[in-house]
């Protein structure tokens, strides 16, 4: 059984593409720090949280599918080393 490469959470869910756009947005403008431009108004909040829900989501199920695979190990470690 061949197990897929698997994207990271934070590319998987987009939050590395947004942090990437928020940083260009930041080099052309002088007065703002890269953190403080994240969240500008309500819109910028409800989007952020989506991404950063989704990306949750995205570990979460990763670590099941760990935790899933290696509880499957131990069960079969016996056999493993004939």
């Amino acid at each position: 059984m061949e197990r897929p490469k698997r994207l990271e959470p934070s590319k998987a869910s987009g939050w590395s593409n947004y942090c990437e756009k928020k940083r260009e947005a930041v080099k052309t403008s002088d007065n703002d720090t890269f953190w403080s431009s994240f969240i500008t108004n309500s819109e910028d909040e409800e989007h952020t949280r989506k991404i950063l829900d989704k990306r949750y989501q995205i570990e979460k199920e990763q670590e099941e599918e760990d935790t899933t695979m290696l509880i499957r190990l131990v069960k079969i470690r016996q056999s493993l080393w004939t």
